[in-house]
C-alpha cells in the first residue's frame, strides 16, 4: 500500500518536531497511540487540519525552497548540503501535506457534510485548496483525485498538474459557495486564523485563485479574483504564534543553531544599502526591511535570518521573530496580484496604482514590528509613470516602460514572499521572462526546477511517472 494511502479514518495528533516542537497545547485529550485510534470531533480535526496546513508552509519545504531562491545560505548540517542541491528522494516526504493535512481536511468535509454545516465545511475547503496547490507547485504531477480513499485506490494515480489546478479553482469556488451560505458554523476556537470568520475565509478563497490564475497565465481572471480577495492586512491568512516552547514561529526554532546565513545572497544584496545591487533610489529607501530580514551574528559576521524577539529580552522583533505569525495568503500578496495582473493586461495606469498601494502599505508601518519603524528608516514614495520611461529612476537600462514597471512588480513579489514556499514558485513561474529575478546557482549551471517524489512513494506506488522526473525537469505549469 502506498505510503500517501494510508490515511483514511487516522487522527493526526501532529507529532512534528519540525513544526512547533509541540503541538499538545492545541490537540490536548486527543489520542496520542496511533494502534488505538478514537475518533475526534470535527472541530478538533480542523484545528489539525490548519496546522498540519502551517507546518507544510512553514517546515523544511520552505528553508529548502529558500536555499534555492537567493533567500538563504546553507552554512552548517543539512542546509549546507541542500544549497549546493545535495538531495535525493530520501531528503522529501508527503506526510505534512497528506497524513497531516489533506486526511484531517477530508474527514472534516464528510463530518461537517454529514451535518449540514457549510460554512466549516467551505472553510475545510480552502486548507485542503491552499496544501494542494502548494504541493503541485512543488512536485508537479501529483495524486489527488484518488488520493483520500484507500479502499479502491492503494496505488492512486497521479494526476496531471492541469487538471489539479482546474480541480482546485472548481474547490474553491465549491468553498465559496458554502462560506456565503450562512448555513452551520465553525466550533469555538477550532478556527485557530479567523475564530470561524466566513468573510474572511471568502477573501482568501479569491486571492488564492488568484495566485492559481496567474500559475496559469489567466491574467484577467487571476485579476477578477483579486478585486475580490484579501483586502486589509487584518484578513490575511496568517500562521499564529506565540513567545511560548511548541507555539513559536519555526524559522526562531529552527536557526538556533545558526545553519542559515544570508551573506552574498540575491535578496540581502538587493536591500544592503552598502551592496552595488541595492535596489534603493530617491523614492525608496530600504534600509528598515533590510533590518527587519536580516541581522549581523555579532560572533561571526554572517549575515542571518532576523529571529531577533522583545520577548527574549532583545531590542525589536525580527521578521522570525519567536511570536512572528507566519504568512500563508495575504494582503500584501493580493495587491501584488493586482499589480502583476493588471500590467499583464495591458493596463499600465493601473498596475502602477496598485504598485503604489502596496507601497504605500510599506510606508505606513504596518508590515514591520514596531521596533523596526522606530530604529530605521523606510521610504516608499509613489512612483509616477515618467519613473519607468526610459531613463527614470527605474529605467536606467532603456528597456520599454511596460517592461521596466513588470520588473520593479516581479521583484517586489520576489522580496515580500522571502522565506515563503510562494517565493521560489514565483521564481519558477518568471524564470524565462526578460524582467523576471534571475538567480546565479549556488553550484554547477543550472536552477532546480521541483522536489522530487518522496522515496517512500517511488517504492510503494507502481503509478509514479515513467521516467521519474529530476530536479532540473521543469513543472508542466513552469
Amino acid at each position: 500500500m502506498t505510503m500517501i494511502m494510508k490515511i483514511k479514518h487516522t487522527i493526526c495528533t501532529m507529532a512534528v518536531s519540525l513544526f512547533f516542537c509541540s503541538c499538545t497545547d492545541f490537540t490536548d485529550d486527543l489520542n496520542q497511540d496511533p494502534n488505538n485510534q478514537v475518533d475526534a470531533d470535527e472541530g478538533a480535526l480542523l484545528t489539525m487540519a490548519e496546522l498540519g496546513n502551517m507546518g507544510v508552509h512553514e517546515g523544511e519545504f520552505s528553508r529548502i525552497a529558500g536555499l534555492w531562491n537567493g533567500y538563504f545560505r546553507g552554512i552548517a548540517r543539512q542546509p549546507s548540503a541542500y544549497w549546493q542541491y545535495q538531495v535525493d528522494a530520501g531528503t522529501f516526504s508527503w506526510n505534512g501535506i497528506y497524513q497531516q493535512t489533506l486526511a484531517q481536511s477530508e474527514l472534516v468535509i464528510e463530518k461537517a457534510t454529514q451535518n449540514n454545516n457549510r460554512i466549516l465545511t467551505g472553510v475545510a475547503k480552502v486548507i485542503k485548496a491552499n496544501v494542494m496547490g502548494t504541493a503541485t507547485q512543488l512536485f508537479g504531477d501529483i495524486p489527488y483525485t484518488e488520493a483520500a480513499d484507500i479502499d479502491p485506490f492503494e496505488e492512486p494515480r497521479f494526476d496531471q498538474q492541469q487538471e489539479i489546478y482546474a480541480a482546485l479553482l472548481a474547490l474553491l469556488d465549491e468553498a465559496n459557495t458554502d462560506l456565503l451560505s450562512e448555513t452551520g458554523a465553525v466550533p469555538l476556537d477550532a478556527d485557530i486564523h479567523f475564530n470561524g470568520d466566513p468573510e474572511k475565509w471568502v477573501k482568501v478563497v479569491n486571492t488564492l485563485k488568484a495566485r492559481y490564475h496567474l500559475d496559469l497565465g489567466d491574467y484577467s481572471a487571476a485579476y477578477t479574483a483579486a478585486l475580490l480577495g484579501i483586502d486589509n492586512p487584518e484578513a490575511s491568512l496568517m500562521g499564529p504564534h506565540e513567545a511560548i516552547t511548541g507555539k513559536a514561529n519555526t524559522y526562531w526554532v529552527f536557526n538556533a543553531s545558526g545553519d542559515l546565513g544570508a551573506d552574498g545572497q540575491y535578496l540581502s544584496q538587493l536591500l544592503d544599502p552598502s551592496s552595488v545591487n541595492y535596489r534603493g533610489n530617491a523614492k525608496t529607501n530600504e534600509e528598515a526591511r533590510f533590518n527587519y530580514f536580516f541581522v549581523e551574528n555579532f560572533q561571526t559576521t554572517e549575515l542571518e535570518p532576523n529571529t531577533m524577539s522583545t520577548s527574549q529580552g532583545q531590542m525589536f522583533d525580527g521578521v522570525f521573530a519567536m511570536a512572528a505569525d507566519f504568512p500563508l495568503v495575504t494582503y500584501q500578496e493580493n495587491l501584488l496580484i493586482l499589480a502583476e495582473a493588471a500590467l499583464r493586461n495591458l493596463d499600465i495606469a493601473q498596475a502602477l496604482e496598485h504598485l503604489n498601494d502596496y507601497r504605500a502599505f510599506l510606508n505606513d508601518g504596518t508590515y514591520f514590528s514596531e521596533g523596526v519603524n522606530d530604529a530605521f528608516t523606510r521610504l516608499y514614495d509613489p512612483y509616477i509613470l515618467a519613473d519607468f520611461e526610459v531613463g527614470g529612476i527605474e529605467n536606467q537600462d532603456n528597456q520599454s516602460t511596460s517592461d521596466a514597471l513588470l520588473r520593479e512588480i516581479l521583484e517586489e513579489r520576489y522580496i515580500t514572499f522571502y522565506g515563503q514556499i510562494l517565493g521560489w514558485s514565483d521564481e519558477r513561474r518568471n524564470r524565462d521572462e526578460a524582467m523576471g529575478v534571475k538567480l546565479t546557482p549556488n553550484q554547477g549551471s543550472q536552477l532546480p526546477a521541483r522536489f522530487l517524489i518522496p522515496q517512500s512513494e517511488l517504492n510503494s506506488n507502481a503509478n509514479i511517472p515513467s521516467p521519474v522526473p529530476g530536479l532540473f525537469d521543469r513543472l508542466p505549469v513552469y
